[in-house]
């Protein structure tokens, strides 16, 4: 295990000096996966990344018979500070119940992670919830997830109540019960 645990360390560390380098905000999921198979290793889990391009991202094998299907999303922060969100397209994954637990990785500066929060597939069961334009940025990507500062920004941000989801409120209002929440997922 320590082997893997090296090699993903290193292929976070190239990640993040070829988006530094190039400034290519295509490379983010890549690295977001890596950081985050990284994270589990260290938290002394088996972690295998799934290389394609639809589906769960991760598989963490907890023992012989439990396997956990991991999606990761990831976002950075806005250039006013903090705001950012997370499509599920659709919400086709979250209907079909393709993954068991989500993590949204948050991005400040473009590399540096500041938060890691962690969902089970039944506290986003609202996101699938498709909102209308303009709260998502695009007609055919209308399952989001929003994350802002605080839950005042959020409020002020979709003032219309209609336009709320349930786990984005939670999520405001008690962010310690996703944030660094790795037990989630291990439990």
């Amino acid at each position: 295990m320590d082997a893997k645990k090296t090699s993903f360390r290193n292929i976070v560390d190239n990640l993040r000096n070829s988006i530094v380098i190039s400034q290519d905000k295509r490379l983010i999921s890549y690295y977001s996966e890596y950081l985050v198979a990284l994270k589990l290793s260290e938290l002394g889990y088996d972690v295998e990344v799934l290389k394609k391009t639809q589906g769960p991202d991760l598989v963490v094998h907890i023992d012989q018979d439990v396997d956990r299907l991991v999606e990761i999303k990831s976002s950075h922060l806005d250039s006013e500070g903090w705001a950012c969100a997370t499509s599920f397209y659709k919400g086709t994954s979250i209907r079909r119940g393709e993954f068991h637990f989500c993590v949204f990785v948050i991005f400040e500066k473009l590399v540096k992670p500041v938060e890691y929060l962690i969902f089970t597939l039944k506290e986003l069961e609202d996101v699938k919830k498709e909102r209308p334009y303009p709260i998502t940025a695009f007609p055919n990507n209308r399952c989001v997830l929003f994350r802002y500062k605080n839950l005042r920004e959020y409020k002020r941000e979709i003032p219309n109540v209609k336009d709320r989801l349930d786990i984005e409120i939670k999520l405001h209002k008690h962010p310690e019960e996703f944030r660094n929440r790795w037990d989630k997922i291990v439990s």
